[in-house]
């Protein structure tokens, strides 16, 4: 960002002024003409900048050390080293051969309950069982979870559910 000033924008949120300081944003304001101003705009400076946001990939020290052989008891208890893109995401191909290679095609489940934009150009879902299906595809899920909760709690509630479906 080159200048100090405001700039249009429109997100998921609606329609919004960008402040910046000529480096960052500093602050999303409503747009005066905006009929239904949503507030959630004015969260996207801490979105960015907070504490909590996650700038770089990291990845858990004893699996950078010792790969699939790491203990999983250390999962919560060793730091997380942060590591650059390009050495993550030639990790994560690597992961994905080796599991491939020793397990094959179905020990991969495309599980993702990913967020996206109304716009759907982010869909994790889509993207996600996308690219599993250019290395040759996956375990797909079937129903959704609400569903499928709903099958294995009804016997507790209604009594055994094939009971009352007619089988053919």
């Amino acid at each position: 960002m080159a200048d100090r000033g405001s700039t249009l924008t429109s997100n998921h949120w609606g329609v919004g002024l960008v402040e910046t300081d000529g480096e960052r944003i500093t602050a999303v304001g409503n747009h005066p003409r905006d009929p239904a101003p949503n507030r959630l705009n004015e969260n996207i400076p801490d979105s960015l900048y907070g504490p909590g946001r996650i700038r770089r990939p990291a990845v858990r020290a004893s699996w950078l050390e010792h790969g699939a052989a790491a203990k999983r008891g250390e999962r919560g208890r060793d730091p997380f080293i942060e590591v650059s893109w390009d050495e993550v995401l030639d990790l994560l191909a690597g992961e994905i051969t080796r599991i491939r290679t020793e397990h094959g095609n179905q020990s991969i489940y495309a599980g993702s309950y990913g967020w996206s934009s109304a716009g759907r150009v982010h869909h994790a879902q889509g993207l996600l069982k996308r690219f599993l299906n250019t290395q040759g595809g996956f375990v797909r899920s079937e129903g959704n979870y609400s569903y499928n909760a709903a099958l294995v709690l009804l016997p507790y509630i209604v009594g055994p559910f094939y009971r009352h479906v007619p089988q053919s």
